[in-house]
């Protein structure tokens, strides 16, 4: 599993999830889709137009709607801490001003494995990639496998 670094944030694109030590928001995929057109062109000026291409792919889009998508994702990033990363240049577009990191996301530091989409709150679990490789075998064959963790303080 893909995920990107944005200062102290982790972004995980599969679960579309920001996440820092304090907490994780799940983002509304339209949101996913700016801030990934936004990391693949970090440090570069992105119109709206190119937005639109991007993360609407092309679908029509209003000012106002890009203005909605990028004033959440803004909120998201002031919750982990990081309320400055988006620069809005009027008349210009939208850059992110961070260094992005790209790596695999270590299944022990992993934030989350979304087991199910239609569950409200998700449930996450903590895996080494063997136990995850047992899982996805095991699913495989239909077994439907619950786990329960305690935290202890």
């Amino acid at each position: 599993m893909e995920s990107y670094k944005l200062g102290r944030i982790g972004f995980d694109p599969d679960a579309s999830e920001l996440f820092s030590e304090e907490s994780k928001d799940h983002l509304h995929p339209q949101v996913r889709n700016v801030l990934l057109c936004l990391i693949n062109h970090a440090g570069e000026v992105v119109s709206t137009e190119q937005l639109v291409r991007e993360a609407w792919e092309g679908r029509e889009a209003s000012e106002e709607c890009i203005n909605r998508c990028v004033l959440a994702l803004r909120r998201h990033l002031q919750r982990h801490g990081e309320p400055h990363l988006i620069e809005a240049l009027p008349g210009e577009g939208f850059k992110l001003s961070t260094n992005i990191e790209q790596s695999l996301l270590n299944t022990a530091e992993s934030p989350a494995v979304r087991l199910n989409d239609t569950v409200q709150q998700s449930l996450f679990i903590r895996f080494d990639s063997g136990v995850l490789k047992a899982v996805t075998a095991l699913s495989m064959l239909g077994l439907v496998i619950i786990f329960v963790t305690i935290n202890v303080a």
